[in-house]
Parts: C-alpha cells; structure tokens; sequence
C-alpha cells in the first residue's frame, strides 16, 4: 500500500488515513469536520503545491511565469540553507498526494537572482593586473631577517583577527592603532625584501 499517513485528532483518535501509493483516502467516523479533511486533500492537488511538492518552494527556487508556466533556478548556486530546504529528500514527493498534467516539464533554468561570481568579478575587476606577478626570492643575507619579521607580523595579525572575530575588540577603533603596530614591527621592510607594495 505505500507509506500510510494517519491524521489524528487532539484527543488521539485517527480522523483519516492516507497511503501514498494507491492515493487512497478514508476519513473515519472520528472526523469531527470531514468536508475541511477533504479540502485540505483538494489543496494538495491543486498545480502549485503539486509542482512544489517535487521541485522545491515557490518564488524561492520556483517562479511562476505569466503563461502559467513554471521555472525552477540551479539551486546548488544558493546558500547551504536554501539547497537543504529544497532538497528532494526534503519535499516529501513520495507521501503527498499530488497532480502533474501529461506532459508537464519545468521550464530552462533560470539563473539566480543574484549572480555571486558576477559580483565577485565586478569586485576583484579594476584591480587585476595584465601579468603575472613574478615571484620574488629574498637573497640568503636577508632570509634570516624575513623570518623574523614574517613570524612576528603574522602572530599579530592573527591575534587581532581573533578578538575582532570574538567581538572582544572593536576593528573600526582598532583599526589606525593596528596599522601603526605593524609598522612597529617592520612590515615597510618586510615588504621591501618581498617584492610587494603596501597598500595606502
């Protein structure tokens, strides 16, 4: 018979029956309202929820066109959140009663409403260069020197990322006192001996 769904009232007593399978329906004498249990069934049928009982929430990953058509979007395009709660294992398509007509097909896939690898380029855009930047290998004199550096700037600003990040420091107030530490401790020279330009 399929998955069997009963619906019980608040006193414990099965109001109706359902079984997946056969779409077959049986409302109990316990029902106190049997016309509402066979509106709700109706509502089932109904194009939308039958659509979105297999390809996710309506105006959230499937839109409805004006020729009464219908588009889902690429859903692993969007956040953890959204692709769980459209997940097929989690539309229960294989419990709800449902009708699609014959022949009935989701349009192409549309895509997101906001394009994050747009935005990102637009972002990362004006300041790619038009080569590669070379490598630059430090002369053994300095490597020693380097290290140090390198160590001591890299301690500081992970330590600073980790109480802003904690919310125990402010980064706004902090910010003018961080850039003048790592001055302090040589990031101009580090620099230098990179190859690298710091940033005004």
């Amino acid at each position: 018979m399929g998955d069997i769904l009963r619906y019980y009232s608040h006193s414990g007593k099965v109001k109706a029956v359902s079984t997946s399978r056969e779409k077959r329906k049986l409302i109990t004498d316990n029902a106190e309202h049997p016309e509402v249990i066979c509106r709700w069934w109706d509502n089932f049928f109904e194009l939308d929820n039958s659509v979105m009982s297999q390809h996710g929430v309506l105006d959230e990953v499937l839109f409805k066109q004006e020729d009464g058509s219908y588009t889902r979007i690429d859903i692993t395009k969007e956040s953890q959140e959204v692709q769980e709660r459209n997940d097929w294992g989690n539309l229960w398509a294989q419990s709800l009663p449902k009708y699609i007509p014959e022949g009935f097909k989701i349009k192409e896939e549309l895509e997101p409403v906001y394009n994050e690898t747009e935005y990102r380029d637009s972002v990362y855009e004006p300041y790619m260069t038009e080569k590669c930047v070379p490598d630059q290998w430090p002369d053994l004199e300095h490597s020693e020197e380097i290290a140090e550096l390198e160590a001591s700037i890299k301690d500081y600003i992970t330590q600073c990322q980790a109480k802003w990040v904690a919310g125990q420091s402010d980064i706004n107030a902090d910010w003018d006192g961080y850039l003048e530490q790592l001055d302090k401790l040589g990031l101009d020279q580090y620099l230098e001996y990179k190859g690298a330009v710091k940033a005004e």
